[in-house]
């Protein structure tokens, strides 16, 4: 194995410290990726496909809300990491905390639009009272990945995807959707808790920096246009159907473990992008490695793109055989284009904050206007035609 990745994988070029980084969250992110794929799968054979796609339709709301909370404060916490700056990340919590007490209305009224469904309705109550502790998710990983800490990044990573899929299963027979969603999201509450709480004992310095928490704002600016993506699936659900949004997920599996790979990848090269004092620098740092990534993703997204019905129909089976139409496409276009995305990463942490809002409305303008123009006309086939276009 080492071999391969030393003559394919570019890792002749890196020291050896790096490489062990590389190898490491390379082993990880497979781990988590078998795990996620089991998760998928117990869903599938084991819940109907009703269930899965409440799960799914909270989760975007869920999601929805979380961006609003200066979610952009996840760059600024990995800047920090890297940059030694502890004090900075109590500082973050804080507001987060405070600014998601604010958007507890938001969650009310995406309740009352579901009022006619008892469990979306009950669940999102809930998390109405829990929502500022939910939108606090994920700070352990930027913290943890900025200051480069692999090893503990990788112990909880795979430990929460583990146990997850694990309680997934043994709450299988449980009849009630409500408690079922609700348990399920709990869990992954406390689960980060345990984390971001230990990664605060042990964050070292003091050190405060307000300009990198103001550069997280500046970022969440950018991405409020950008967390209307998140209600995609409630857009499908509006179109045609709380069934076809269980087929969606289950057909933006195989691309999401792509993008799983390249977000992967951007964790190893940010801390390094982190230290360069301009974009000239980290660019001519990065453009070695570039063809070789896009020639990589070209393999691997014509591969994918030929197996993809078999595939889904044996793991899935046939009540998500239509998924695997799609997914191929999917799959196809995002090998296409995430190779180009590594340069906005440059951008992004060189904390270029113009090609953050032109890089993010444009998203939106295109995949929005997509869905809502295009699924009424051509169903879930809508779907395909916008991500080629984006």
């Amino acid at each position: 194995v080492k071999a391969i990745f030393n003559r394919y994988i570019l890792l002749r070029f890196f020291s050896n410290r790096v490489k062990k980084n590389i190898i490491k969250i390379t082993g990880t992110q497979l781990i988590v990726s078998v795990f996620l794929m089991v998760t998928s799968i117990i869903w599938a054979r084991y819940y109907p496909i009703e269930t899965f796609a409440k799960f799914n339709i909270v989760l975007s709301i869920l999601g929805f809300v979380s961006i609003l909370a200066y979610s952009g404060m996840r760059h600024s916490i990995t800047i920090s990491a890297g940059k030694g700056l502890g004090g900075n990340f109590l500082l973050i919590i804080k507001e987060k905390f405070f600014i998601s007490i604010l958007l507890i209305p938001v969650i009310l009224i995406f309740a009352y639009y579901y009022h006619n469904d008892d469990d979306i309705f009950s669940v999102l109550l809930l998390f109405a009272i829990l929502l500022p502790l939910y939108t606090n998710q994920g700070h352990w990983e930027a913290w943890l990945l900025g200051g480069e800490s692999f090893n503990k990044y990788s112990l909880y990573k795979i430990a929460s995807t583990v146990i997850f899929a694990v309680v997934l299963f043994l709450l299988h027979d449980l009849e009630s959707v409500f408690i079922l969603i609700s348990l399920l999201i709990i869990f992954k509450l406390i689960v980060n808790l345990i984390f971001t709480f230990d990664v605060y004992k042990n964050k070292g310095k003091k050190s405060i920096d307000k300009s990198v928490v103001s550069y997280g704002k500046k970022v969440t600016g950018a991405l409020l246009l950008n967390s209307l993506l998140m209600l995609d699936k409630l857009i499908i659900e509006f179109f045609i159907g709380m069934e076809s949004v269980a087929i969606y997920v289950i057909a933006l599996l195989a691309p999401g473990i792509l993008r799983m790979v390249f977000d992967t990848s951007c964790k190893l090269i940010i801390p390094k992008i982190v230290k360069f004092d301009s974009v000239l620098d980290a660019w001519t740092w990065f453009k070695f490695f570039f063809w070789k990534i896009v020639i990589i993703y070209l393999i691997v997204g014509i591969f994918g793109f030929l197996i993809m019905e078999l595939l889904i129909l044996v793991v899935f089976g046939s009540v998500y055989s239509e998924s695997s139409l799609y997914s191929s496409w999917l799959f196809l276009f995002t090998a296409l284009a995430l190779p180009f995305s590594y340069i906005s990463q440059i951008l992004i942490y060189q904390k270029k904050t113009d090609f953050i809002y032109m890089f993010t409305n444009t998203n939106i303008i295109v995949k929005l206007g997509g869905f809502i123009i295009l699924i009424p006309i051509y169903e879930l086939w809508g779907v395909v035609i916008t991500f080629f276009v984006n």
